[in-house]
C-alpha cells in the first residue's frame, strides 16, 4: 500500500502526458461503426494512435464478443491481439493465446498462436499456428479479420472461457478480469512463422488487465507514463543541466566574482542542488525497473548507478579537501577533477540511452542537445580568453 501510494504521489507531481482512455459506450461517435455494428457495448482507445478495443460480455454464458483495431505501421506486415488466462496480475507473453493476422497478397490471413518463453526469447515465433481446440483450453469463434482503408486491420473474435462468469449470488466478489496484449511486426513466411517486433517502450507497453465488469484498467495500477516524465524530467535538470553548470563556474568564473569571500560556495550548491535532483530521477528509475515485467534495460540502469555513485564520492571528497600549503592537496585536486570529468561524460552517454528508450518527441531531444552545444561554445570562448589573459601576463585567477 505505502508504495503504491508513494507511486502515485510522484506521478501526480510528473508533467501531463498522453495515456490509454477509460471505457465508454461504442456508439458515441468516437471509434468505427464495425464495431457497434457487431454489437460491441464498451470500447476504449489504446495507448498508440488508431487503436482501439472493444468487447461485450456474456456473463452467463461466460462469453466474451471481442473487437480489436490497429493501424499498420512502416513496415508492418502482422498485428496481433491476445489473452493470457494464467492468473498473474501482469499479462506476459508467455501463455498467452494470440489471433495474428498477417498481410498476404492475396488477402489478411487471421491464425491462433500459442506463445511460450521459448517463442518470447527466441524473438521468432517458430512453431506454425495452432488449431483452437488446442489453444491453451481457449476457445475462440466467429473470428474474422478485416483490412479497412487499405492501413487499419481489425480482428473480430468470440471467446468462451469460464473464468469470464460471473455468480448472481450476492455475496460473489468474482469480477472478470481480462489480461489482454496486442502487437505488431514485420515479417512473416509461406507457412506463417512470424519474427518479433521491436524491442521498446512503445510495443512493451502493449499490455493491460481490464475489469471487465468496471470497465477499469486494474494493471498498470500506477500513472507509469507520469512516473516515466518525471524519472526524465529530473535527470536532465539535475544531472545534465546543473552538473555541467556547476563545473563551468569554478574553472572560468571563481576571479570574476568579487563580492564573494569564498567562491567555492556557489559551485558546491549547483552541484548538491544537482545531485538532490539527479538522485530523486534515479530512484524513480529503480522503482519504474522494480514495477516493469517482461524487459530490462541493463546498460541504462548500470549507468545511472555509476552516476549515483561518482556523485556520492564527490561529494564526499569534500571532507578530505586540503589547504593549498598540503602537499597532498595536489593528489586530491588531480582525483576531484578526474571524477567531476568521469561523470559528465558518463551523464551525457546515459541521457543519450534514455531518450534512445523513452523516444520523447524530437524537439525535446534536440533542445538538449542544443544547450549542450552553447553550453560547450561558451567553455571553448572562456577557454581561449583565459588562454589569452595567460600568455598576456595578467592572471585571471586571484584570491578575493
Amino acid at each position: 500500500m505505502a508504495r503504491h501510494a508513494l507511486l502515485i504521489f510522484l506521478g501526480l507531481m510528473a508533467l501531463p502526458c498522453i495515456s490509454c482512455s477509460e471505457a465508454v459506450g461504442c456508439d458515441g461517435g468516437e471509434f468505427r461503426y464495425e464495431f457497434t455494428q457487431r454489437n460491441l457495448t464498451f470500447c476504449k482507445k489504446l495507448r498508440r494512435i488508431d487503436w482501439a478495443f472493444g468487447w461485450s460480455l456474456q456473463e452467463k454464458e461466460g462469453m466474451i464478443s471481442i473487437g480489436f483495431q490497429a493501424r499498420l505501421q512502416k513496415r508492418s506486415t502482422w498485428v496481433a491481439w491476445g489473452i493470457n488466462l494464467n492468473g498473474r496480475m501482469a499479462p506476459v507473453m508467455d501463455g498467452t493465446v494470440a489471433l495474428v493476422a498477417v498481410q498476404q497478397p492475396n488477402g489478411t490471413v487471421l491464425n491462433t498462436y500459442n506463445l511460450t518463453r521459448a517463442s518470447a526469447l527466441s524473438r521468432s515465433h517458430k512453431c506454425l499456428p495452432t488449431s483452437d481446440r488446442k489453444a491453451n483450453f481457449v476457445n475462440f469463434t466467429n473470428k474474422q479479420a478485416l483490412l479497412v482503408d487499405g492501413t487499419i486491420i481489425m480482428i473480430f473474435a468470440t471467446i468462451v472461457h469460464n473464468s469470464f462468469v460471473i455468480a448472481n449470488t450476492t455475496n460473489d466478489t468474482h469480477h472478470p478480469i481480462l489480461h489482454h496484449l496486442w502487437q505488431d511486426g514485420s515479417g512473416a513466411d509461406d507457412q506463417f512463422c512470424l519474427r518479433g517486433h521491436q524491442l521498446d517502450l512503445h510495443h512493451f507497453d502493449n499490455r493491460e488487465s481490464l475489469n471487465l465488469s468496471s470497465r477499469k484498467t486494474v494493471w498498470p495500477d500506477y500513472p507509469v507514463d507520469g512516473l516515466r516524465t518525471a524519472h526524465g524530467v529530473l535527470n536532465i535538470i539535475g544531472w545534465g543541466i546543473l552538473v555541467p553548470v556547476g563545473l563551468i563556474f569554478p574553472r572560468y568564473f571563481r576571479g570574476v566574482v568579487h563580492t564573494l569571500k569564498n567562491w567555492q560556495i556557489p559551485h558546491i550548491l549547483i552541484e548538491i542542488f544537482a545531485a538532490l535532483l539527479g538522485t530523486t530521477g534515479w530512484i524513480l528509475g529503480l522503482v519504474l525497473g522494480s514495477t516493469s515485467t517482461g524487459y530490462i534495460y541493463v546498460a541504462h540502469k548500470a549507468l545511472g548507478t555509476i552516476i549515483f555513485v561518482l556523485a556520492a564520492l564527490q561529494v564526499l571528497a569534500l571532507r578530505q579537501q586540503r589547504e593549498k600549503d598540503d602537499r597532498r592537496s595536489t593528489k586530491w585536486v588531480i582525483y576531484h577533477h578526474f571524477v567531476g570529468y568521469s561523470l559528465l561524460a558518463t551523464i551525457i552517454l546515459n541521457i543519450y540511452k534514455g531518450f534512445h528508450i523513452l523516444d520523447p518527441p524530437l524537439g525535446y531531444q534536440w533542445s538538449y542537445y542544443g544547450l549542450l552545444i552553447f553550453m560547450g561554445a561558451i567553455v571553448v570562448l572562456l577557454e581561449i580568453w583565459t588562454w589569452c589573459k595567460f600568455l598576456s601576463g595578467r592572471a585571471l585567477y586571484r584570491e578575493p
